[in-house]
């Protein structure tokens, strides 16, 4: 595991334990959410005060970047987020991944972290080129977003032009 993601686990499970969300040491079960509860939100969201985007990329987008056909990928092997991957060639291709982050990811994806700085992209960005796979994180306002590229040897340059498309987006 690379020092970048033993970092971000370090963080997590810090700021977990500090806002005690990693569990209750009581006995007393949590009550259950009324049935018109949304109780959906998936990890590494947007803060609850801000609404989480939909998905601001298409097929078509991440085609013109990636220079191959690409095909959504099915929601459940996403998770949150949206997720592309070549028609052609699903398995051996680059699989691109749009999900919505905390703005922890900047500091975990960033230049103490090996990453470096995105100038001109979004309010504030940096990318990460990683073993198997480069991302990008972006803040925009009040979100922060990160565009996966998971493939050997993919530049930031690539990530980076995805993400930029992504923030154009009406999406």
């Amino acid at each position: 595991m690379t020092r970048s993601r033993l970092s971000l686990i370090s963080v997590l499970v810090v700021g977990c334990l500090t806002l005690g969300a990693c569990g209750s040491d009581d006995d007393e079960p949590e009550a259950a959410p009324a049935a018109d509860e949304d109780t959906t939100t998936p990890a590494g969201a947007a803060p609850a005060d801000v609404d989480a985007p939909e998905c601001p990329l298409t097929a078509v987008d991440v085609a013109e970047v990636i220079g191959e056909e690409m095909d959504p990928i099915e929601q459940s092997r996403v998770g949150s987020g949206c997720g592309f991957e070549p028609t052609a060639d699903p398995i051996g291709g680059p699989q691109v991944i749009w999900r919505t982050q905390s703005n922890l990811a900047l500091e975990s994806f960033g230049p103490d972290q090996g990453g470096e700085t995105v100038d001109g992209l979004g309010d504030e960005a940096v990318c990460l080129e990683d073993l198997g796979s480069t991302s990008a994180v972006v803040r925009v306002g009040e979100v922060v977003f990160e565009v996966q590229v998971i493939a050997d040897d993919i530049p930031c340059d690539l990530a980076t032009a995805l993400a930029e498309v992504a923030t154009q987006s009406p999406g």
